[in-house]
Formats: C-alpha cells, structure tokens, sequence
C-alpha cells in the first residue's frame, strides 16, 4: 500500500496528509463512528449560518457526503467500493473517499468524498489543507495501476466542490450526463491524471 504525502502551507502551517486504502471490518466499523461524528459536527454548523450564505451550503453538503458515505460503508461488500482515508498529523483522520474502480473496461469513480468539518477553512475551527487533492491523488493512482480498467476517473461533484475539482483537472463531462440542479457530472482523462500524479 503506497501512501501519497501532501505537504501544505497555504495556511501558515505545513500539514502532512497521507492517504492511504483502507480495508478489514474493523476499520471500517471506525470510519462508520468518525464519519457519523462528522455528519453531527456538520448538521449543528448549518444551524449556526444564514440560509443563502456560502457555509451554510458548505456545512450542509458536508453533513450529506458525510450521510451518504456511512450508509455506503454499512453495505461496503455488496457496492464493491474501494475506501480511501487521508490522515494528518499524529495519524488523526481528516477524510474518506469512496470510489468504484472496476477491474474491466469501464471507467472508475469517486462515489463520495468528506472532509472533517472542523477542517474546512470556511467553517471548521482547525483548518487544514490538502485532504481532498491527497484523496483524489490516491485514487489517481491506484486507477492508473489498475491493468484492465479505462484510465478515467469521473465523479458527480456538488456545486461548491466545483473549484476543486476543477483546479485538480476534471472538466465537466457533457457525454455522460452534465449535471443537475445541485451536482455536476466531471471527468479527469488519463492525460490529466498523469498530470496529476
């Protein structure tokens, strides 16, 4: 298993996050309790910003991903996902990333991705940057060492994940579906995730 280490000082601070593929019952029963905390931590946020503001938006899809990935991860045989974690210092989890990276021709990806809450600059007490791109960058690489799959990672990113995604190269992906009132399908090619790498 080959970590991938992003090294941040965009807020002062350098910050060490390792991503690494997790597997086993126990560590996913683990991931199920933290992220379940982070859906919590998420939903009291919301309450404390106005209804049109960008953190309300933010702490709101923070407590959706966070919903969605414990669900994803009570049933993690059967969707066949692959589980991703990305720690910070002294080995504290700071996200999870779910992706489908299938062993034939069709394309891998991400089927969610979330952040602590307390580390997101906008509404987190602690942030910390370089969570999602060490994700991204993990699951970049493990889609490019899988031998049959389409070197291809697409994912259906949340309006204001937009930005990030796109800064790490995905492109809107009008061939398979666009997007929708509150999503936006994107796709990284396998040039762009070379890039990446």
């Amino acid at each position: 298993m080959q970590a991938i280490t992003v090294a941040n000082n965009n807020i002062g601070l350098e910050n060490n996050i390792v991503a690494k593929e997790v597997k086993g019952e126990k560590a996913i029963t683990k991931l199920m309790q933290k992220v379940e905390q982070w859906q919590k931590i998420a939903e009291g946020k919301i309450k404390s910003y106005s209804l049109d503001s960008k953190e309300h938006q933010i702490a709101s899809d923070c407590a959706e991903e966070a919903q969605a990935i414990r669900k994803q991860l009570a049933c993690i045989k059967k969707e066949k996902l692959c589980v991703f974690v990305a720690y910070g210092q002294s080995n504290k989890i700071q996200g999870v990333a779910l992706a489908k990276i299938p062993r034939k021709t069709y394309a891998s990806n991400i089927d969610n991705m979330v952040v602590n809450p307390e580390s997101i600059k906008l509404i987190g007490k602690t942030p910390v940057q370089g969570t999602g791109t060490a994700l991204v960058k993990k699951i970049v690489n493990r889609v490019l060492q899988n031998k049959n799959g389409r070197k291809e990672l697409r994912a259906l990113a949340l309006h204001s994940a937009m930005p990030f995604y796109e800064k790490l190269g995905f492109k809107t992906d009008f061939k398979h579906g666009g997007g929708c009132n509150y999503a936006e399908a994107m796709v990284l090619s396998q040039k762009d995730m070379k890039k990446l790498k």
